[in-house]
């Protein structure tokens, strides 16, 4: 599941990262503006108060499936999930059978669905756990099977707590997303992120084709370092007469958000090992990459 938004978010180019510990800290929650628990099954009553306050305090938390259904024993909880008050979602038990042409089916138009108004159909998971919304959370939509008509339930529901925000899916849009390439579950996945980020500006940005993506990572002296990777290629020697080549990209051009209170030395292009004329423009240091063939690593050096 988490592999699927990890795709989703590297197509969107919203910089994110993974927290490699099964534990959450003070100091690691209090610097995360949005967390993503993707079928995060087994919650102990600790972590969801961590979770609990870290959204009261103005975190955004999205939350897939079957997350907090299950103690930190892996015991079903009987009390409607770890974070019941905190999504204001009563689980009321596990997934229900999966059944085929399933869509979520928009009942109100909401930011966190993006240009998804009321009634557009959204390609859904086939497998769904059985919720309630309540405490003033609201559904705005639901699972619809086509082939039936049948209405199986809340499929996504938004919540607020505190200063924060929530955003719950009773399937799992990131698992079905990289087996499906459905444009409009990868659109919703980045919606969900972005209403949850409050408009937070990007920590960085690409103006290149589809198929190049970035990461951007903070070096151990605090500068900046952006990956960018053109995947646009081919290599399988089994498949045949296809071709089995990357092809480099021109003239793809980097924004990195520069941290407030420092300035900027310069910037440099890693792999090439040549310095790079760049601007500042609202907020962002801009360079271009001449030619990009497979990767590159853009160093912003800070003062």
């Amino acid at each position: 599941m988490s592999q699927g938004l990890v795709l989703a978010m590297l197509e969107a180019r919203i910089a994110f990262d993974v927290n490699p510990s099964t534990e959450m800290s003070e100091e690691w929650l209090a610097g995360q503006r949005v967390i993503a628990l993707c079928g995060a099954s087994g919650l102990s009553d600790e972590e969801a108060r961590k979770l609990g306050e870290w959204v009261k305090g103005g975190g955004g938390l999205l939350a897939t499936y079957d997350t907090g259904l299950y103690d930190g024993e892996g015991r079903m909880r009987q009390d409607g999930g770890a974070l019941r008050e905190v999504l204001g979602v009563e689980m009321k038990g596990e997934a229900l059978g999966s059944q085929p042409e399933c869509y979520y089916r928009v009942r109100r138009g909401h930011e966190a669905l993006g240009r998804y108004g009321a009634g557009a159909l959204v390609q859904g998971d086939s497998r769904m756990i059985p919720v309630e919304a309540e405490g003033g959370a609201e559904v705005i939509a639901e699972c619809w099977n086509l082939g039936t008509g049948e209405v199986r339930g809340p499929a996504v529901i938004v919540h607020e707590y505190g200063k924060g925000k929530t955003v719950y899916v009773s399937g799992s849009l990131e698992a079905y997303y990289p087996v499906s390439r459905v444009v409009s579950v990868g659109e919703v996945l980045r919606s969900m992120i972005e209403y949850l980020g409050g408009g937070e500006p990007q920590p960085f940005k690409l103006e290149a084709p589809r198929g190049v993506y970035g990461v951007l990572r903070r070096a151990v002296n605090g500068d900046l370092a952006l990956w960018v990777l053109a995947n646009v290629g081919f290599k399988d020697a089994a498949s045949g007469r296809m071709r089995e080549e990357f092809v480099p990209v021109g003239e793809v051009e980097v924004r990195i958000r520069v941290p407030e209170g420092r300035g900027v030395k310069g910037m440099e292009l890693m792999r090439a090992g040549q310095r790079v004329p760049h601007r500042l423009e609202a907020g962002y240091a801009v360079a271009t990459i001449p030619r990009l063939h497979i990767a590159e690593i853009v160093h912003l050096k800070l003062e």
